[in-house]
């Protein structure tokens, strides 16, 4: 797949040379983030940054097998720890559960440092990517979405899989609550906290006039005047799925995403947005705009390749 959802901005372009999630520390992981290495500037023989590699540590290949046998063994399959959506009992709101492989090899890619050409670590890298690559891991094999507490949420595994790729499911909340649920793709399996948070339908409806500008608010340009542009943010549940109210409130109001103690932290604490975004919203009034950005119709990933394709070809 090719996303979880904001950040996951991560923004989690998951089937990247990534090897696992975005994280703000990935010291607190055992998975680790792997950005593609860059060119090497004197026909491979460098590293990162130009210097030349070290000899200590083992030859490439013996490196390369040790890496990609861990890689291998520990291969699971990965999807944001707490999705958050909403039931007001008149909206629909939809949450995407983005899926990906992971491996932990976070101790094995530190230990490289220095001592391998970039060719070399691109090498690696590409090994990584084969191993992790879902269609291989899929062939013959059932994806399925299982509930640890029924009536929350149902699952259309039609629709996910016509909307969002074979390996990522559309959920629909039918009640406010939560529940515990398991991905498995053969025998590899990811377990997700999804909460469904209760919203009142007049709050969802009120947001919405906020965000098109119908009801103004002193200081506060319509949200769709740039979301909804050409080149607008897609901030559905796409993304935003992955963040608590708290931490859009802040988002919203500061321009980077922050938390307080009434509000369980998400994945997106303490990433800062690209662009000036601080509007001058009351709390009401910020939780009416979070509701309706969680009932936003998902974009399907064909839309979001073909987004990507023109964004590459403009820069």
């Amino acid at each position: 797949m090719k996303k979880v959802g904001i950040v996951y901005g991560c923004a989690l372009l998951l089937s990247s040379i990534t090897v696992s999630s975005c994280q703000k520390d990935s010291s607190q992981s055992g998975d680790v983030e792997v950005q593609g290495p860059s060119e090497p500037a004197q026909g491979g023989d460098s590293v990162a940054g130009g210097q030349s590699p070290s000899s200590d540590g083992p030859a490439f290949s013996e490196f390369k097998d040790q890496v990609l046998k861990e890689c291998q063994d520990s291969l699971g399959l990965f999807a944001s720890e707490i999705v958050y959506t909403g039931f007001d009992g008149t909206n629909e709101f939809q949450s995407p559960l983005w899926t990906s492989s992971s491996c932990k090899i976070e101790a094995d890619i530190e230990a490289a440092e220095g001592r391998y050409t970039s060719a070399q670590m691109r090498e690696l890298f590409e090994g990584i990517v084969e191993i992790r690559d879902l269609e291989t891991l899929a062939e013959g094999k059932t994806f399925q979405v299982s509930f640890g507490t029924a009536g929350i949420f149902s699952w259309d595994e039609a629709a996910s899989a016509l909307e969002f790729g074979e390996y990522g499911a559309i959920l629909e909340a039918t009640a406010a609550g939560e529940s515990d649920v398991t991905i498995t793709l053969g025998e590899l399996s990811t377990t997700v906290k999804v909460i469904a948070k209760e919203y009142q339908a007049a709050d969802t409806n009120a947001g919405e006039q906020i965000y098109d500008g119908t009801t103004a608010v002193d200081g506060v340009t319509a949200c769709a005047s740039c979301h909804q542009s050409a080149n607008g943010v897609d901030h559905s549940p796409n993304w935003v799925s992955v963040c608590s109210d708290a931490e859009l409130a802040s988002a919203i109001t500061t321009g980077e995403y922050g938390n307080n103690d009434q509000d369980e932290e998400g994945m997106c604490t303490g990433y800062k947005l690209s662009v000036a975004h601080s509007w001058s919203l009351n709390a009401d009034q910020a939780n009416q705009v979070i509701a309706y950005l969680r009932t936003l119709p998902l974009q399907p990933e064909a839309a979001n390749e073909e987004e990507e394709a023109d964004a590459d070809a403009e820069e």
